[in-house]
């Protein structure tokens, strides 16, 4: 071996020599890799960002290298981080940022469109209620919207702009169910009318950020923030002395803003500073309660969430309010209960979903269309309910869970005159039945009739 190496030629000495170092570079460089394979998740991210910054290589941008990048691990190097792009964090991963909302700013540019509004008792000028309101331009007719509650029914109502100046104001028009009203002034210069704008309500998240500005305590312009507790909410309509179960507005929007007297006809803003509410204000137990359930020795109790009228229903009903001086709500004319496990099994259903019509107003819409209401009362678990009725399992294409989908669908979807195709389950047969919308007789404001 060592003789047939001396007597080979020079060229194939060289070589082979060139090959077996090649050779023992590739097992260094397996080896090294083998290596840093094991080891890598003991480096820090800013340590793997560092070498590659210095090596001039591209960094990868892996899930799995990146996770304490993304997380915000603070690194001790001063390396440039600006011209590194990283992936999105995925949903539920934790990624600090800092907090660029500026208050002041969105603060300074809405006030000038806030009004307080005050409403004084007819007989002797004395204060009723004091609320809030906000500027809004539809086509060129500068408007106030404020709460229906607070001026309803009132000839002598003011508007205080945030300069301090007061006009006496009229009431426009106003819709009970909603709870929205609107007011014009006459004889005020039009700069002072700088109106805002009405963002989009049906791109709101939960937990999405709000913030509200109103009038509270005697207290003028009053900041606050929150998030979005709710979207689509069923909220009770507010009302005094009443006796009756209170009837609800179907698409509402609840929040965390725990907002106090006065703050009712404010605007619920996004973080842009865009219209996305009107704010009814904080409820307590004795405007969610019927007046028997309170006791002499019984005090309100606030429930700690406030609600507001969704921004594209404003946008839907205003035009009406300024033509007409109310708004025709949609109507279908039908009452019952959802169908729960309990009626699910006395009916023999499959299925705990859907709406059991108990009973159809006459000359309704539901009842010119053919819909049926129960006729047959039975005890279930201690509780009289009225069977045979049809169910109601959609509304055009909407899924319908219960009493609830049916009003929201209407409300937001549909107008007075539209057409929707209902399917009930009727003794075991699905059918269906083209129902018209009339308009609710219940919501037309007394000042209208």
């Amino acid at each position: 071996m060592i003789l047939q190496f001396i007597l080979m030629p020079n060229y194939k000495i060289i070589i082979t020599f060139m090959i077996s170092i090649f050779a023992i570079s590739i097992d260094a460089s397996l080896s090294y890799s083998q290596m840093s394979s094991h080891n890598s998740s003991s480096l820090p991210p800013e340590y793997i960002v560092k070498k590659f910054m210095t090596m001039g290589g591209e960094l990868p941008i892996n899930d799995s290298q990146l996770t304490g990048i993304q997380q915000g691990i603070p690194s001790n190097n001063n390396t440039n981080m600006n011209n590194i792009s990283l992936n999105t964090p995925t949903a539920g991963s934790y990624q600090t940022t800092p907090n660029n909302l500026d208050f002041p700013k969105i603060y300074n540019s809405i006030v000038p469109s806030i009004v307080e509004v005050t409403a004084y008792n007819t007989s002797n000028h004395t204060i009723f209620k004091t609320g809030t309101g906000f500027i809004y331009n539809l086509n060129g007719i500068p408007t106030i919207i404020t709460v229906s509650n607070l001026v309803a029914g009132k000839n002598d109502i003011t508007v205080t702009f945030s300069d301090g100046s007061s006009y006496y104001s009229n009431l426009t028009g106003y819709d009970p169910l909603t709870n929205v009203a609107i007011l014009c002034v006459k004889n005020i210069s039009q700069n002072k009318l700088v109106s805002l704008q009405l963002g989009n309500s049906s791109d709101l998240r939960e937990g999405q950020q709000v913030l509200a500005i109103g009038n509270t305590q005697g207290l003028k312009n009053q900041i606050t923030s929150g998030i979005i507790s709710g979207l689509n909410q069923p909220i009770p309509v507010l009302s005094q002395n009443s006796s009756k179960p209170l009837p609800k507005m179907p698409i509402g929007i609840s929040n965390s803003l725990n907002l106090g007297n006065g703050y009712g006809g404010s605007p619920l803003l996004d973080t842009k500073g865009q219209v996305i509410g009107m704010n009814i204000g904080n409820y307590s137990t004795s405007d969610t309660t019927t007046n028997n359930s309170l006791t002499s020795n019984s005090m309100p109790k606030n429930i700690g969430l406030s609600f507001a009228v969704p921004s594209n229903l404003i946008s839907k009903i205003i035009p009406s309010l300024l033509s007409k001086g109310y708004y025709e709500h949609p109507y279908f004319g039908a009452s019952g209960t959802d169908v729960n496990l309990d009626i699910a099994k006395a009916l023999n259903l499959n299925e705990s979903r859907g709406f059991l019509v108990i009973d159809v107003a006459p000359s309704s819409p539901a009842k010119k269309a053919g819909i049926i209401g129960g006729d047959n009362t039975t005890n279930i678990n201690g509780r009289p309910i009225t069977l045979d009725g049809d169910i109601i399992l959609k509304i055009d294409n909407k899924e319908i869970q219960n009493i609830h989908d049916i009003l929201a669908y209407i409300e937001s979807k549909k107008n007075v005159g539209d057409s929707i195709l209902v399917t009930v389950l009727r003794d075991g047969i699905i059918q269906f039945n083209t129902v018209k919308l009339g308009s609710n007789p219940n919501y037309l404001p007394q000042m209208n009739k």
